[in-house]
């Protein structure tokens, strides 16, 4: 009898074990670039601090196309890019053209921005705090297949949501965060999905992804002072920490334990946080892992809050999203 109990338990781990699927009609998580988020993660003894510029495309975004907080922490959306606050990744290079063919550029009643993400033909992710139980839904601009804002683009798509779903138990704590900070948006008609627009894959829900490089992407502040607006997506490599670091670190900010919940994954720059981050205008974008064996990309945060002054020392904060896969794939599936 206890040797039958194991064989139950084993195979029953054994199914846990394979990550949800968001999206069966098609692949998730492909760039089109096999190298896509290669770059290097900074080690813990700096060798060269000389930032890199932005990268360059081999092929021109046409002949891709032709081929186929001003509060003090919660929230890194921010202005539209038509204004002089817009901000983005911090210590970041320029993405080649639909290298994250997931990623979102969210207006909201054209004045602010945030990130968001494809997770299958019907349903964007973001953050809760990107969007606005008493807001029509006309309100919201959800821009697919973006690279450079303003250039001439045949792969851009907007989109408004037909239902703007945001975490029921969503709320903001008197220090400024946020607190299961994640928000739904169903698109009609579905997503038509090519090489520049796919949906990422979800996390595996065992693995914890602590000091796994992560790659976090926006058109938000490159520079905490920097007021410009940032024209090409950007993205950066960081170390997903452990909570209980994240946790320190916050503390000596809020003079309390346990900021950093397991509903919660934070990442660094490896040199005290000074370097590389997220910042405003980013919220709600991804933060995603690279399968070294598959090469797919998964989402295993949200971009969610930090400190007002952008990497300023303190680890980057996002909603971890392995905590909320039941109620992701059950407000898919209910709506």
């Amino acid at each position: 009898m206890q040797y039958t109990v194991v064989v139950v338990l084993q195979l029953t781990l054994s199914c846990l074990a394979v990550p949800p699927v968001w999206f069966d009609g098609g692949p998730c998580g492909v760039s089109m670039y096999d190298d896509a988020g290669n770059m290097a993660v900074l080690s813990a003894t700096p060798t060269n601090r000389r930032r890199r510029d932005v990268n360059q495309s081999e092929k021109r975004t046409d002949e891709l196309e032709d081929e186929s907080r001003d509060a003090s922490h919660t929230g890194k959306r921010d202005k539209s890019d038509n204004d002089d606050d817009d901000f983005r990744v911090i210590g970041g290079v320029g993405a080649r053209p639909y290298e994250f063919p997931w990623q979102v550029k969210l207006t909201i009643a054209d004045s602010e921005m945030c990130g968001a993400v494809i997770i299958s033909d019907e349903w964007i992710l973001t953050a809760g705090h990107c969007t606005y139980p008493d807001l029509g839904l006309d309100e919201y601009d959800a821009v697919i297949g973006e690279h450079e804002l303003g250039a001439r683009n045949t792969a851009r798509r907007t989109l408004h949501p037909v239902k703007v779903i945001r975490h029921e138990q969503y709320t903001q704590t008197d220090e400024g965060t946020a607190v299961n900070d994640l928000s739904l948006l169903k698109v009609s008609p579905k997503i038509q999905f090519n090489k520049m627009i796919r949906p990422v894959c979800a996390p595996d829900p065992t693995v914890s992804y602590e000091y796994s490089k992560c790659i976090v992407s926006g058109w938000g502040l490159t520079y905490d002072a920097d007021h410009n607006v940032a024209q090409i997506l950007q993205y950066t490599a960081l170390n997903v920490t452990d909570n209980r670091y994240c946790n320190k670190r916050y503390k000596t900010f809020f003079q309390q334990d346990s900021s950093i919940t397991d509903k919660l994954i934070c990442s660094t720059s490896n040199r005290d946080d000074k370097l590389r981050d997220s910042c405003n205008g980013d919220s709600g974008g991804p933060l995603v892992v690279k399968d070294t064996q598959s090469g797919l990309f998964h989402l295993i945060g949200v971009v969610s809050w930090g400190m007002s002054k952008c990497a300023d020392g303190y680890p980057g904060v996002y909603s971890r999203v392995t905590s909320f896969q039941d109620w992701i794939l059950t407000t898919m599936k209910n709506n």
